[in-house]
């Protein structure tokens, strides 16, 4: 007994260190006798999930809830399972399970609000902003909870600015945005002071000036600005906005959307035609769903409004991939991210490591995702003789009004799985694999060789294709070694190293963008899009020294 305890107290410690995987191994040798002792198999069910085991923890805290039914903590990293795994899995029953027994516990309270506002009914909207309410009084500090509430009342602003529109409620629907609009600016501005969230940065920011605060939203614009990589396609639109807050405190006007009345029809329509979410399923349903709101779009004669718009887009994925960034990698706290990417990067995991693959940890790179408004999460391996891969999965934010059915139409809202394998020889010699990124474009230089597979292609296939190119290009280099990272830091400094001779290589080819690049980005498109997107990459390619300034070289805790 005596010799068990010193067993358990070393696993405390040892958990207490994060070293989970040694935790685990002590407690699986103590559990080799069978034992119902509830705290050991609730040790090792931590553990587990610690270690990104999703279906060895679940196993392991059903065995602590036969043996304690009631154990809340048990209860809680069940459901958070479910949610962070995205399993069938009825999370509401259990999350009512916890209140009964701990009526005040906050996070059981959010958890359930953000089922029951996922239902989308009229109840249980009042029963989980009761919810919601109690559980930011009870942890203030619980700053999702909060930023979830401020989604719903941005809901609610835009369903009453729609009814105006609809029903011709003026006054009723201007007293409901108002009082929507305002709950959601307190909480947006309270999640923005005390989080790096740049979703919360901007709906602050639009709430303030919408409200006809212009002067408080400029340093959350301000904010935005100093984060914002300039070569992120996203910068311009917030230069812009904030150009048009600036010129809302210079006149007294306010073009933004402010409590000015009455609205502009304009300015109402512009509102109401951004989706408060982004429509489920078909192609189909999502033209309907903007049929319905913004019926200008589809009456009016087909003129391609949009086809600069869409070709400054295409320009600058291309110019991407020709000069992406050094990258910056920030330390991560996984469980943040969305269950779409971690399933993803668990996916891969399992097969890479099946390959002989030795995972280096995750990060999220400053640089990469922040045109598409999210952040990926990004996991790391290495292999003794292919160099390093890395993983990760995004999906763009709905853009809303007339941008979705870009979006949409050129599949920029589907989710985009990514898998990248990079090798280095000796000589700073770097050849590239990429699956997933429909407008990547093959091409070759001497320092750095990079080819696309698409994103249905198998793995195995993928690497074994890399493999094949990383002989050949061995073998034209005599007394050459791979030279593999052993830690992040080492990967990062790599990166850098390849995207400088990336855009080296680049430069050597003038920034050449030929036909055949563009028919296989643009498509059927081709005709009605080619010249444009070559005016925009040559503007872009024209102005590059500006999108590559120094950053330090850091990964961030």
């Amino acid at each position: 007994m005596q010799q068990q305890r010193q067993y358990e107290g070393q696993v405390a410690a040892l958990m207490q260190t994060g070293d989970y995987q040694l935790a685990l191994e002590v407690l699986d040798r103590l559990l080799l006798t069978p034992s119902n002792s509830a705290s050991l198999h609730w040790s090792r069910c931590q553990c587990l999930a610690k270690l990104k085991r999703p279906e060895e923890a679940r196993e392991a805290v059903e065995k602590v809830l036969r043996l304690r039914s009631n154990f809340v903590p048990a209860l809680m990293l069940r459901v958070k399972l479910a949610r962070d795994y995205a399993e069938p899995f009825d999370i509401e029953r259990l999350l009512r399970r916890v209140l009964l027994l701990e009526p005040q516990r906050a996070r059981a309270q959010y958890w359930l609000a953000d089922v029951l506002l996922a239902k989308g009914d009229a109840q249980t909207e009042q029963e989980a902003l009761q919810l919601l309410d109690s559980c930011i009084e009870a942890a203030p500090t619980l700053l999702r909870a909060r930023l979830r509430r401020a989604d719903y009342y941005w809901v609610l602003y835009r369903q009453a600015l729609k009814a105006m529109q609809i029903d011709g409620q003026a006054v009723q629907g201007f007293n409901d945005a108002h009082d929507a609009l305002e709950k959601a600016s307190v909480d947006y501005v309270h999640v923005a002071e005390h989080a790096h969230s740049d979703r919360a940065a901007l709906r602050a920011a639009k709430a303030l000036a919408r409200l006809g605060r212009a002067a408080e939203a400029i340093p959350y614009l301000d904010t935005l600005m100093a984060r914002v990589a300039h070569e992120d396609p996203s910068r311009p639109a917030i230069s812009k906005l904030r150009e048009r807050v600036m010129l809302t405190i210079a006149t007294g006007d306010n073009p933004v959307g402010g409590e000015t009345w009455p609205m502009p029809s304009t300015l109402l329509a512009a509102e109401v035609a951004e989706p408060q979410a982004a429509p489920s399923g078909s192609l189909e349903a999502v033209v309907s769903a903007i049929k319905r709101v913004i019926p200008a779009v589809v009456t009016a004669p087909r003129q391609h409004p949009t086809d600069d718009a869409l070709a400054l887009q295409l320009a600058k994925q291309l110019f991407s991939d020709a000069f992406e960034p050094s990258p910056d990698l920030l330390g991560v706290n996984v469980a943040e991210f969305p269950a779409y990417q971690t399933r993803y990067i668990e996916h891969r995991s399992k097969q890479l490591h099946a390959l002989g693959f030795i995972g280096l940890g995750d990060v999220a790179p400053h640089a990469a995702g922040l045109g598409h408004g999210v952040r990926p999460l990004m996991r790391v391996f290495r292999h003794p003789t292919l160099g390093v891969v890395w993983v990760y999965a995004i999906q763009p934010q709905w853009a809303g009004g007339v941008a979705s059915l870009i979006q949409a139409a050129t599949g920029h809202w589907n989710i985009q799985r990514h898998v990248h394998a990079l090798s280095m020889l000796s000589q700073e010699v770097f050849l590239s694999t990429q699956m997933g990124g429909d407008n990547a474009v093959d091409w070759s230089s001497k320092s750095f060789r990079f080819s696309a597979v698409g994103e249905s292609s198998r793995l195995k296939v993928m690497l074994a294709q890399h493999e094949t190119r990383l002989k050949r290009v061995w073998a034209q280099y005599a007394g050459a070694h791979l030279i593999v990272p052993h830690s992040l830091q080492e990967f990062q400094s790599q990166w850098r190293v390849a995207m400088a001779a990336k855009r080296s290589s680049q430069e050597e080819g003038a920034g050449g963008l030929t036909e055949d690049d563009l028919r296989r980005l643009l498509g059927k498109r081709y005709d009605r899009l080619h010249e444009r997107v070559r005016v925009h990459f040559q503007s872009l390619l024209a102005n590059r020294s500006t999108h590559f300034l120094p950053k330090k070289y850091v990964i961030q805790a």
